[in-house]
């Protein structure tokens, strides 16, 4: 690995990033801090195809803002979408929360579903995901970038960020917010 590429995001590396993703009215959907970061294996599907695009090519220490479209995220809201299950297919005392995400056996596949409602005789949920429709801004930084083991490419996913080593091409010391200039 040249040291050039050692602190840019590209496929095949773990990346950690402090982020917030916003829709239109300003709600958080997501977020992350520099403590307790957000973590994947960039280049392998791990997130949506627009979030990872966003991190393509960025270096250590770059902080960058991004408008993401519906139809880049996880597509439009469908009308067909929502399923009722009955309220006697979960165990007694363990009915799922609102937003939690299902596994249902659709056809001769598994999707995921969300509840998005519970009643007295059903739980609703839909087949979209809760970003579909909506456009958001993610706001992000990248603070750790390193190769994945073996074992993650493996795996296709990210055990965390260590090891790391505390070269300044995978650890960017954090600038000030008044030496970052113009953001993208």
């Amino acid at each position: 690995m040249t040291r050039e590429a050692a602190g840019r995001v590209e496929a095949d590396r773990v990346v950690a990033a402090e982020l917030r993703l916003t829709d239109d009215a300003g709600a958080v959907l997501e977020s992350a801090s520099a403590s307790v970061p957000f973590v994947y294996l960039h280049g392998h599907g791990a997130i949506p195809k627009a979030i990872e695009a966003a991190f393509e090519g960025r270096e250590v220490g770059e902080r960058f803002e991004k408008a993401i479209a519906p139809e880049e995220l996880v597509g439009p809201k469908r009308t067909d979408a929502d399923r009722a299950l009955p309220i006697d297919a979960f165990p007694p005392g363990a009915l799922p929360d609102v937003g939690t995400e299902l596994e249902l056996e659709e056809g001769t596949s598994n999707v995921s579903a969300w509840v998005v409602a519970i009643h007295a005789e059903h739980v609703r949920v839909s087949l979209d995901h809760p970003w579909a429709g909506r456009s958001v801004t993610l706001i992000a930084e990248v603070l750790k970038v390193r190769a994945a083991t073996d074992g993650e490419l493996a795996r296709g996913e990210a055990d965390g960020i260590e090891p790391l080593d505390a070269s300044p091409t995978t650890a960017a010391p954090r600038r000030r917010e008044a030496e970052r200039g113009e953001e993208e």
